[in-house]
């Protein structure tokens, strides 16, 4: 269920902060040294061990790309015994896991996002007490990893670091009657303390208070790659919906595949997830035979009044169009999944970029140090298909093509739409 520990400490940013982690990690993690080519298969074995019985998306990937990622084990380890030094060893792993699995959630995690996950266990107590001993205790190899990549992009990767200003932007189209929200990003930024998110919040709602007698209402995330869910729930939700949220239908059916080394994690977090089989689901018989035979357990978020303790809407009654597009993602993607199922808002556009599920889980390699995030679950829509391939689908489809600019023309569709439905008032 989504509580506040998910949604304050580790929901889907672009440092994807999941709710359960679950790492093994040596006691012993000294300082980064020049790997031995004997360390870098160690460390890719491992991983690729763990990821063959727990990952979730092989077959998905299979059928979208053409392309077996297990059966391509002795091609991977040969591009990286051809590694001649650490950082090609770091992008010869990045390669293998985000060019060839197309899964943005799945990924070596480079020091910057190492520094990002650092910030938030330092600003929340719980995820500090909870995971911070995994992160602190890799923290030696990273600062070497640190000194490579600034000696590799001296002018950039040093200064890095999210930018919030501009994020979002404010119209009003129609007086009186359309107003326009764009947000690029659900981005927070914990190692500030969150000062420009809050600013930000507050110019969002502070717009949303001024038309909240407006009829129309378009909020646009297209290109929004995600972020953290508290954006939304708190700029967005907060303020804008009038009914209690246990009132709000919104439900996500999680399926696993029993692997130890994610079920280590989903016995503590869920105990009786033994007993949740996926044949118990409804949309079982529907279930792609691959699926069946490589699925074992599920588990279901909810949402409910706890998520939001304390809300104070502004009583906008209006309509609210979500434009959306095949870049939106993650906690974007999230964000669309509410709209739909709740009947927040009317979906325009094309479908999401997806998301395969709520527990992305790490792998800490030894020799290298090095931190992979990856995927545990998957997402299911209602009739059993997988999110991973489909995204949220629009109400309202909006065809895409190569002229002109897309949020114009679907901005222009729903403008349409509005003044069509006026005129049959």
């Amino acid at each position: 269920m989504l509580n506040n520990k998910k949604i304050l400490i580790w929901a889907v940013a672009i440092v994807l902060l999941g709710i359960a982690v679950y790492v093994l990690v040596s006691s012993n993690m000294g300082e980064l040294k020049d790997l031995t080519e004997e360390e870098k298969i160690e460390d890719f074995r491992y991983m690729y061990d763990i990821m063959k019985d727990n990952y979730p998306h092989f077959h998905s990937i299979e059928k979208m790309y053409g392309y077996d990622w297990l059966a391509h084990k002795e091609e991977f380890e040969k591009e990286i015994r051809e590694t001649k030094d650490n950082m090609e060893f770091f992008y010869s792993i990045g390669s293998i896991l985000a060019n060839k699995l197309h899964d943005p959630h799945t990924v070596v995690i480079d020091p910057f996002e190492y520094r990002s996950y650092l910030d938030v266990i330092n600003e929340y107590e719980e995820a500090n007490e909870q995971y911070g001993y995994f992160f602190k205790n890799t923290k030696k190899k990273y600062e070497g990893w640190n000194k490579l990549f600034i000696q590799t992009y001296p002018e950039y990767y040093d200064e890095k670091q999210i930018q919030l200003k501009d994020n979002s932007y404010t119209q009003i189209l129609e007086q009186s009657k359309i107003a326009y929200l764009k947000i690029d990003s659900f981005s927070l930024d914990p190692s500030n303390n969150n000062k420009e998110y809050k600013k930000e919040k507050n110019k969002i709602i502070g717009f949303l208070k001024n038309v909240k007698d407006y009829p129309y209402l378009i909020i646009d995330i297209s290109g929004n790659r995600g972020g953290f869910s508290l954006y939304w729930l708190e700029t967005i939700i907060a303020p804008l919906l009038n009914q209690e949220l246990n009132e709000v239908k919104y439900e996500n059916i999680c399926i696993v595949r029993g692997g130890d080394y994610s079920m280590k994690y989903f016995e503590k977090a869920h105990p009786d997830i033994r007993e949740n089989k996926i044949e118990k689901l409804k949309c079982y018989s529907s279930m792609p035979k691959e699926v069946k035979e490589n699925f074992q357990y599920y588990r279901i978020d909810k949402v409910d009044n706890s998520v939001l303790p304390s809300r104070n809407p502004i009583g906008f009654s209006g309509k609210i169009f979500l434009i959306i597009d095949e870049n939106v993602f993650s906690a974007a993607d999230e964000f669309a999944m509410f709209c739909k199922q709740s009947g927040f808002a009317t979906l325009v556009g094309c479908s999401t970029k997806g998301s395969g599920g709520d527990t992305p889980m790490f792998i800490t390699l030894s020799n290298s140090g090095l931190m992979i995030r990856f995927e545990t679950e998957m997402l299911l829509n209602e009739d059993g298909t997988s999110h991973f391939e489909t995204g949220t689908v629009p109400d309202i489809e909006i065809e895409k093509d190569d002229v002109g600019d897309y949020n114009i023309k679907v901005m222009k569709e729903i403008i349409n739409m509005i003044h069509s439905e006026e005129t049959e008032k």
